[in-house]
């Protein structure tokens, strides 16, 4: 069967001319006609498919919520056609309360399968703020399906915030924890505030502790169950009161976002009135993710470009669009402000001009002008203030000046005013200048100013010699620029970038005189940086005085670069001079500098002057551990005219460890340096041996010409008695009259002739307990308590350890060798002399023994026992005692003979032994511990070799076996020779008896000899 009916057409859900409630049926508009073939399920049926709001925006608050007419949309699903039936409206409140009620009686002829829609067009006053609900409903007599005679519709109708301003929330008084469907409930603790959304189930959350930035609650737009809808926190507020032409109103809030991915409803956007379009203000997107960001917008300016005004019901709408849950996505707000920009000027920019560049040094830095730019960011026009500058010393003393500006600056207009007064930077340090702007009704002063800082490098203004050894820095690194490095004079710092560089004082364990050196060093660029000295030396000319700059510098594997060098300027408005190549020293080396700086400024035809600088450079792209390079002692002096330096000692022939009584020294040699101005030709010095029996005293001359900055050696050849053991300190003097310099006129070194203990009858046995120093942490030739020890190391890091009674194994004290400073490799060795010349080694063979205890103690080369029978010769390596196992006594025991007779030496007055040690870690995880040294005879041992049967009846029954002859072949293991001996023979019967028959002979046997002797007995 086919239906022709008339409809209202999609369209008319947005009537083309606003409507009361005034007529009782709107005729129809438009009609279309569809031709197809339907089955229905009853005869009579009419059902109510939608209504239809005219009049009111979406979330309006309340005031301006209203309704011009309602249509409740009605279809006949029946076979018959329908008519006089009545149509009706209901409207509840909030509180279900009904709030009117309206009825028409549809009249006309509603064909089956046909649409049309019932207006109602009673007022109705919306005075509540929550949901109101739209219901519909038809009644037909004899209508067979009552299941779908109703349809219903709800509208929010918001509050409205109308305290005025300054306003703000926290939303603290919120007690619920989420929200996931429309509601306006937040307005009964938070007015003005609701939460819409465009599909259920989104939500609102408030109990996002951890990540709240000031409080226990924040709002957040989560989307718990995916897809791409978005929802929205709104506030309505009265703003009626103000004037977009005088009042600039500011929003102000804090928000967050969590891993929130880019969507379109992720916007902050405004409406002057809910008939009136959303307009955006801020989009959240270009905020970073998780932490709080705080934005300002200004209400004011964004609706005096939308051409808007404030009005009763402006809204403010903070949407979210998202796909996520909220740990992975969604947008927290919190701390929402209304305010009133106040009267505020605002100092924008502070700019230098034909500033000095960094590094000069009081006195001479200079700023040429100095510009403070502002801006009005009031609604009213100002003039006729003040702008100021302030130049602030790293004392703390000023120098103000004032301009008073006499233009007109509208809303959020800018201008600057110029400074050309003459600036005074007499001081080393961190300069401060300010731009103020001083405005009478300003209300807000945080902005009022801006500051610049800069660098004045410090002067040194004393008198020479000058010394800089940084023992006195307390601050552990800079990494910016510096004029004035804590307690020193005249150092400054320059890094030619603001990250990535650094100057540091606290390695004192590269500094060979005290605990901090200053290290250029660069953790995290490749870039320069300088050290700088200023000084006054005007006081100097380099036509008749030299200058000499002193410095030690240690390269930590560090490249070579073109700013590696040491540089000095007469001035700072002259060039470079280059002083020094640090890269001639190598990339891992240290070395003590001195340069004539009078030549080379000479050189260039410059002079010293009030602000003569030095520059120390450095280029880096690797952390400390492996590069940079470090200063240290830094130095301007003047060059004397007589001056010579004893700067080393040498000792010819002399042989470390020699025990006393065998020392050989052939000559000693003094190095000397003319280190003055003037040609020398005669310079006179003396020896001074000082040793455990006193002094003695040598004089030498050296009588050739000396020359500015020549280096000679002289020699003293004298006999030096060393008839004790102990240290011997030889101190090379200079004793010339003239010279005008005393502190370099020494110099000395020490060596140690170790005592010896003589051996008649053995054994000898040492086990320390009678050593009464806990330590010794220098060359000694003799150790107090003992005989015929010594020690010697090649650092002095290093130490000889005796009071390790808890790894001692038979007493109190133990020999230990360790290192417990240092991570380098240095060797040490406890030494052991003896006259054995009362022994002989080719007839008595003496036994070494000792116990020993390595303490994770790692493989190094001179980790070794070795030997000399005269310290003219060789060592001889008796114990790898790498080989030995670690953290338990292993004793061990050498034959000395058999090494003396293999190389053909022979026991000797001063024969020694040395226990050696390489050590890089401390004790408690590294080292080598010695005790119980014994030395002992071999004693006398005849061996039995073998046992043979002559003459014997084999395989004989018992009362027919015998024997012969029995052999008994011995060998002499002794160092005696023996003249005759005698053998046991034991028979051991089947029954347990045994007998024993003898024999003898007086056949000579030698050491190591072999010979028979025969049972002949029946």
């Amino acid at each position: 069967m086919s239906y022709t009916y008339a409809t209202v057409p999609q369209t008319l859900k947005t009537p083309r001319k606003r409507r009361r409630w005034a007529s009782r049926i709107l005729p129809l508009v438009f009609f279309t006609f569809w031709g197809f073939v339907t089955a229905y399920g009853q005869t009579n049926d009419v059902g109510v498919t939608d209504i239809l709001i005219y009049g009111t925006t979406d979330d309006a608050p309340v005031g301006v919520f209203g309704t011009d007419s309602v249509g409740v949309v009605i279809e006949n699903v029946g076979s018959d056609t329908a008519n006089n039936f009545q149509v009706f409206l209901n409207v509840n409140d909030p509180d279900a309360a009904l709030l009117g009620s309206e009825f028409e009686t549809y009249s006309d002829t509603l064909l089956a399968g046909a649409k049309d829609t019932v207006w109602m067009t009673d007022a109705l006053s919306f005075t509540s703020v929550g949901e109101y609900t739209f219901v519909g409903f038809v009644t037909l007599d004899g209508d067979e399906d009552n299941a779908n005679d109703s349809e219903s519709t709800t509208k929010l109708v918001l509050s409205n915030y109308s305290d005025g301003l300054p306003y703000f929330q926290d939303f603290e008084v919120i007690t619920t924890t989420s929200f996931t469907e429309n509601t306006t409930a937040l307005g009964e603790t938070l007015q003005g505030w609701a939460y819409v959304q465009s599909v259920d189930g989104l939500r609102l959350r408030f109990d996002i502790t951890n990540i709240n930035d000031n409080g226990e609650v924040a709002a957040t737009l989560d989307n718990p169950v995916g897809g791409t809808e978005d929802h929205a926190l709104i506030f309505s507020v009265d703003l009626s009161a103000y004037d977009t032409t005088n009042d600039n109103i500011v929003l102000e809030f804090n928000a967050r976002r969590h891993n929130d991915g880019d969507d379109a409803n992720d916007r902050v956007w405004f409406r002057t009135h809910p008939d009136s379009a959303w307009v955006e203000i801020f989009d959240l997107t270009s905020l970073g993710q998780n932490s709080w960001q705080t934005v300002e917008v200004d209400l004011g300016v964004a609706l005096l470009n939308e051409g808007l005004d404030y009005s009763e019901y402006t809204q403010i709408r903070f949407g979210h669009e998202g796909d996520d849950v909220y740990n992975n996505d969604g947008i927290s707000f919190n701390d929402v402000q209304l305010y009133l920009s106040p009267t505020d000027f605002e100092v924008t920019a502070l700019d230098l001009y034909g500033a000095s560049e960094v590094g000069f040094p009081a006195g001479v830095f200079d700023v040429d002008t100095v510009e403070v730019v502002f801006q009005n960011q009031n609604f009213d026009t100002q003039s006729n203030f003040t702008v100021a500058i302030s130049v602030i010393s790293p004392s703390g003393s000023t120098q103000d000046f004032s301009q008073t500006y006499t233009g007109s600056l509208g809303y959020l207009e800018s201008d600057t005013v110029t400074f050309t007064n003459s600036l005074t930077f007499s001081e080393g340090g961190t300069y401060q200048i300010a731009g103020i702007v001083d405005v009478a009704s300003d209300s807000i002063d945080d902005n009022d100013s801006d500051t610049t800082s800069f660098e004045v490098f410090d002067r040194y203004t004393g008198t020479l010699p000058y010394l800089e050894d940084f023992e006195s820095v307390s601050v552990a690194e800079y990494t910016q620029t510096v004029g004035n490095i804590d307690s020193t004079s005249g150092i400054g710092y320059y890094p030619t970038q603001d990250t990535g560089l650094r100057l540091k004082f606290d390695w004192g364990g590269i500094d060979n005189d005290g605990n901090q050196v200053a290290t250029l060093d660069n953790p995290n660029a490749d870039a320069s940086q300088f050290l700088y000295l200023t000084m006054d030396l005007s006081a100097y000319d380099t036509a008749t005085q030299d200058l000499v700059l002193g410095f030690e510098v240690y390269r930590h594997g560090d490249e070579n670069d073109a700013d590696d060098k040491v540089w000095v300027r007469s001035h700072p408005d002259s060039s470079w001079i280059e002083l020094f190549d640090v890269t001639t020293i190598g990339s891992t080396s240290s070395d003590d500098v001195e340069v004539n700086i009078s030549d080379s400024l000479r050189a260039f035809g410059e002079n010293y002057s009030e602000y003569t600088q030095f520059r120390f450079g450095q280029n880096d792209n690797f952390p400390y551990a492996t590069d940079g390079a470090s200063y240290d002692d830094i130095s301007v002096t003047i060059l004397p005219s007589v001056d010579v330096e004893a700067s080393d000692i040498t000792l010819a022939g002399f042989v470390e460890g020699a025990p006393v009584g065998a020392v050989s020294l052939d000559s000693v040699g003094i190095e000397i340096t003319n280190t003055g101005k003037d040609t020398l030709f005669s310079v006179p010095v003396v020896l001074q041996v000082v040793g455990p029996a006193g002094t003695q005293t040598f004089n030498a001359t050296f009588s050739d010409t000396l020359a500015s900055s020549q280096t000679e050696m002289v020699y003293v050849t004298d006999a030096i008695s060393f008839t004790q053991s102990g240290t011997y300190t030889f101190n090379g003097i200079i004793n010339l009259s003239s010279d005008e310099v005393e502190s370099n006129d020494s110099t000395s070194i020490s060596e140690a002739v170790m005592d010896v203990v003589t051996i008649t009858s053995l054994p000898f046995v040492e086990d320390f307990e009678s050593v009464t120093d806990t330590a010794i942490y220098a060359d000694a030739g003799s150790i107090v308590g003992i005989s015929g020890f010594g020690y010697t190391q090649s650092a002095d890091s290093l130490r000889l350890k005796f009071n390790h009674g808890e790894i001692d194994d038979d007493g109190q004290q133990v020999a230990t060798l360790d290192n417990p400073q240092t991570n380098v490799d240095d060797e040490q060795f406890l030494y052991f002399s003896a006259d054995l010349s009362a022994f002989d080694t080719a007839s008595e063979g003496i036994l070494l023994s000792f116990d020993l205890f390595r303490h994770n103690e790692q493989d190094d080369a001179n980790d070794v026992v070795e030997l000399r029978p005269h310290p003219d010769s060789a060592w001889i390596e008796i114990l790898d005692v790498t080989t030995i196992s670690v953290n338990s006594w292993d004793s061990v025991e050498i034959d000395l003979s058999d090494v003396f007779l293999n190389e053909g030496l022979q026991y000797s007055a001063t024969t020694q032994i040395r226990f050696g040690q390489e050590d890089n870690q401390a004790f408690s995880n590294d080292g080598v511990s010695y005790d119980d040294i014994e030395l002992s005879l071999v004693p006398d041992d005849l061996e039995v070799t073998a046992v043979a049967l002559f003459g014997e009846t084999v395989d004989a029954p018992v009362g027919t076996y015998g024997v012969d002859s029995v052999s008994v072949s011995v060998q002499n293991n002794s160092y005696d020779t023996l003249f005759g001996y005698s053998v046991a023979l034991d028979v051991v019967r089947p029954t347990g008896q045994i007998d024993t028959y003898s024999a003898s002979t007086m056949d000579t046997l030698a050491p190591g000899g072999a010979g028979t002797a025969f049972v002949t007995d029946a």
